[in-house]
């Protein structure tokens, strides 16, 4: 859920007794008073729900040969550690910024810039609980997340596996993604489309394998955090009910 929106759904999440993925931009971090920060924190403590953080991610670029945009990445990301220690996130879902146009020529040197930037960020976030949890987006393979991971080397960095995203970009199966990234999913973002658009559908609504998603998930072993990213509250709920037959 977008931050702006967080406070005028705040009842109806605790209505549902939702824990909420709350979303921030750049201007949310730039221009947030103490008081739309403090009141929708309190009420979701006191009715003991979680919040996990996606950070922001537009013109961001950790893995950026420009020196300059690293910084602003860098900036924003500890911007966001600042009302972790509000929050209390469990995990933090950030962007990696790479995909084969850009980088495929230059992989190693977006691999030791994106390195450097992940582990100051980790360490930016003073809570041993909270996990950084690199999230899928344009990756055909999942190669440069392993090499990344692994590069950076903490048990506070992990993987977030989107299946819209996947979807719509990855070109090797499930199971390879499984077999390969499988040990390091701390979170999942749940929602469907036709593999062309990023829809944002409820699960089931699209063409995703979601049964062959969640035999390989309960093959797996991993218990990660689970958020429903519909486009609205309809494809929410739509998402809800499957998961509550499965």
């Amino acid at each position: 859920m977008p931050f702006e929106d967080l406070k005028e759904n705040i009842e109806l999440i605790a209505l549902h007794r939702l824990n909420v993925e709350i979303l921030f931009t750049g201007d949310d971090l730039d221009n947030y008073s103490f008081e739309t920060l403090i009141e929708p924190q309190k009420f979701l403590d006191e009715n003991g729900l979680r919040v996990s953080f996606h950070a922001p991610f537009m013109d961001l670029s950790p893995g950026g040969v420009d020196k300059m945009v690293r910084e602003i990445t860098i900036k924003r990301m500890k911007q966001l550690s600042e009302l972790a220690e509000y929050f209390k996130p469990s995990v933090v879902v950030v962007h990696p910024g790479y995909d084969d146009w850009r980088y495929g020529e230059h992989v190693d040197e977006w691999l030791s810039e994106s390195t450097k930037t992940w582990k100051m960020v980790v360490d930016s976030f003073m809570s041993d609980e909270t996990v950084i949890a690199v999230e899928n987006i344009f990756e055909k393979r999942p190669d440069t997340l392993i090499r990344l991971i692994e590069s950076v080397n903490s048990p506070r960095f992990r993987y977030c596996m989107d299946t819209g995203h996947f979807n719509m970009f990855s070109e090797v199966s499930l199971e390879e993604w499984f077999e390969k990234l499988g040990r390091y999913i701390a979170e999942i973002h749940l929602h469907d489309n036709y593999g062309v658009h990023d829809e944002h559908l409820g699960i089931g609504e699209g063409n995703f394998d979601f049964p062959l998603f969640f035999d390989l998930l309960k093959a797996n072993g991993s218990s990660p955090l689970f958020t429903i990213e519909g486009e609205n509250k309809e494809e929410v709920i739509k998402s809800l009910k499957f998961l509550k037959v499965l």
